[in-house]
């Protein structure tokens, strides 16, 4: 009995804890993977001066704070987008808590879940792109949770069958519009939900994704950028993302 209370006490704080510093890891992931950087063993720097910077110029959200946003050596402004994804990283740690406080581990879960999408979304929405590197592995780690529960071949249907359709939805709007509806990425970030959800789950996700890209797409229009979003795409995947996690989190 004693290493479940101290699972169900520890476990939620020490995950709530680690979750700004996960945001930092985070954080070089979103912005290295899409350029082919090393982001597992390159030392962080500063992005003006290119001074290496040690333990007390990257604890999260702490250190932007005692530096007042700027680097500590020549004291440029330092991109505030380290310490959003930290906060949004911590963010996503205690909406887990919130849902799942009493069950550990799918507090646990739900906060991998939840971070990897918030990696996604993030590269999504600064580059256009969902890299395989992280759709594919979400893929696999969705079959291998069904399979953990038993469910591993319908996991495998359900990833296979949503990313035949959404494809060839995709590949139709393709030829017949002679433009791109989804992007490749968005259709094994469906793959994925397919993976991870049963089926009627996955048309409840991809409707919030759509009312939510709708809704972006009204208060855009309200700030008057409507002549900005006809010319170019709108990342999707961000959207998908935050349905996903929001629906796993209640469902």
């Amino acid at each position: 009995m004693l290493p479940a209370a101290l699972s169900a006490t520890f476990l939620p704080i020490g995950l709530l804890a680690a979750s700004p510093f996960i945001g930092s890891f985070l954080g070089t992931i979103i912005q290295r993977l899409p350029e082919g950087r090393n982001w597992t063993t390159a030392r962080s720097c500063c992005e003006h001066c290119k001074t290496t910077l040690g333990s007390r110029d990257l604890v999260p959200v702490v250190s932007f704070a005692v530096q007042r946003g700027r680097c500590r050596y020549c004291h440029c402004a330092i991109d505030p987008f380290h310490l959003a994804v930290e906060i949004a990283a911590a963010l996503v740690a205690l909406a887990a808590w919130l849902v799942h406080g009493d069950d550990p581990p799918a507090m646990a879960l739900a906060c991998l879940l939840g971070w990897w999408l918030l990696a996604l979304g993030w590269i999504d929405l600064r580059t256009m792109r969902l890299p395989d590197a992280l759709t594919l592995p979400l893929i696999g780690a969705g079959i291998l949770h069904g399979g953990l529960n038993g469910h591993a071949l319908a996991a495998l249907i359900g990833a296979s069958l949503t990313w035949a359709t959404i494809e060839l939805i995709r590949v139709a709007f393709l030829k017949f519009r002679n433009r791109a509806a989804l992007g490749g990425g968005d259709v094994k970030l469906l793959a994925a939900i397919g993976a991870w959800n049963a089926p009627d789950m996955i048309g409840r996700i991809v409707l919030l994704a759509c009312v939510g890209g709708f809704l972006c797409y009204g208060v855009m229009v309200l700030r008057g950028k409507t002549g900005a979003l006809w010319s170019r795409a709108i990342p999707f995947g961000p959207f998908l993302a935050a349905a996903f996690f929001l629906c796993w989190l209640i469902s």
